[in-house]
């Protein structure tokens, strides 16, 4: 566990679910962000963006790429804490270390344009307090590290948005033509460029404390809704931990000792928190502390897996759950019942936000 040194925990936490939930006011106001997330912005536009961001705030912001897809696009985090050039080991014992995540499901494009606005709002804030009044960004970032990857699946956002044109490899994009067509993928896609939804993919082997053995869920558990080859939408991949991002994101949630993990998606404005499975009353009383707190501040209901029979394996969650027992907690952000999102929504939310 992490060290506290004094620190006021509770309080840390309100801070934390402040920092992601509160409202982050007028999207116009004092924001560059405005001018790069129309509909048809690019992982690219995004990433030089986050660049932008570490010449403008070199005090705050320090971009890592964790690694490369098979399109050759980034998967890359933006740390984003006070004196950031200066941080040691010591410095993830001194403060609390946040991991938030964006972008997994490629038709779920507000995430990202979400992330990056936030972290510009706090940036701002930090340097003039008077930016807003629901916050304090500066005692924030003194107590906290953020590790923030807003767009883990750059390939499925590029087709999603702009179709087979985004894809570079001939022969990616010959795989992708023979399962699935362009009007498919711009209206439907949750997959990866390999078809393969992510969110079904991560390793997901926990303990069992009544039988004293490891279980591996895929030889436990079957979908409710799945498909049994490469496809937009349920396809789980060959194997677990198949896939380029999948690696990406499972070595990057074990790269270091993270308090809580956050993952935003982007269906229904509800939180998920608990892991059946694991039947650890004490990961999901933890979980589901910081599920409430979230709830506090959005509004948003809390949700609990009821029904064993009828979840599915491979979650991000449940990988951290498993390896980590860390509480990590799902937010889908917008009300959007159909793709793509309608730019509505992206005002809309961000007064909710």
């Amino acid at each position: 566990m992490l060290i506290s040194r004094g620190i006021d925990l509770k309080k840390i936490y309100i801070l934390i679910f402040l920092f992601i939930i509160a409202n982050t006011g007028n999207v116009y106001a004092g924001s560059t962000i405005y001018d790069v997330w129309g509909y048809d912005a690019s992982s690219d536009v995004y990433y030089q963006k986050a660049l932008e961001f570490e010449k403008t705030y070199p005090d705050l912001i320090k971009v890592n790429i964790l690694d490369k897809t098979l399109n050759e696009r980034p998967v890359y985090e933006i740390i984003l804490t006070e004196n950031v050039q200066n941080i040691t080991d010591q410095s993830y014992i001194d403060k609390t270390n946040i991991s938030v995540e964006g972008g997994l499901h490629s038709r779920e494009t507000y995430n990202t344009f979400y992330i990056f606005k936030w972290i510009e709002d706090h940036c701002l804030d930090y340097y003039d307090n008077d930016y807003s009044n629901k916050y304090d960004s500066k005692a924030l970032l003194q107590k906290c590290i953020f590790s923030l990857v807003p767009l883990s699946n750059p390939d499925g956002f590029d087709l999603f948005k702009l179709g087979m044109k985004s894809i570079a490899d001939q022969t990616l994009k010959s795989y992708l033509e023979k399962y699935t067509s362009e009007s498919q993928i711009m209206s439907q896609l949750k997959a990866n460029a390999r078809l393969v939804d992510l969110n079904r993919n991560f390793e997901d082997i926990y303990y069992n404390k009544q039988s004293q053995r490891w279980i591996n869920q895929k030889d436990k558990l079957t979908y409710a809704v799945t498909n049994a080859i490469p496809h937009v939408n349920y396809y789980k991949g060959e194997y677990q931990g198949s896939e380029k991002e999948t690696q990406i994101l499972q070595d990057y949630y074990l790269s270091r000792n993270f308090r809580v993990y956050i993952s935003f998606h982007s269906r229904g404005q509800v939180i998920y928190y608990d892991n059946i499975y694991l039947k650890n009353k004490e990961y999901d009383n933890k979980a589901l502390e910081y599920a409430k707190t979230a709830n506090k501040y959005s509004g948003y209901n809390v949700i609990t897996s009821t029904n064993e029979s009828l979840s599915s394996y491979g979650y991000a969650s449940n990988f951290v759950a498993n390896n980590t027992l860390k509480p990590f907690i799902t937010i889908e952000t917008t009300s959007a019942k159909s793709f793509p999102i309608d730019l509505s929504h992206y005002n809309k939310t961000c007064f909710i936000h």
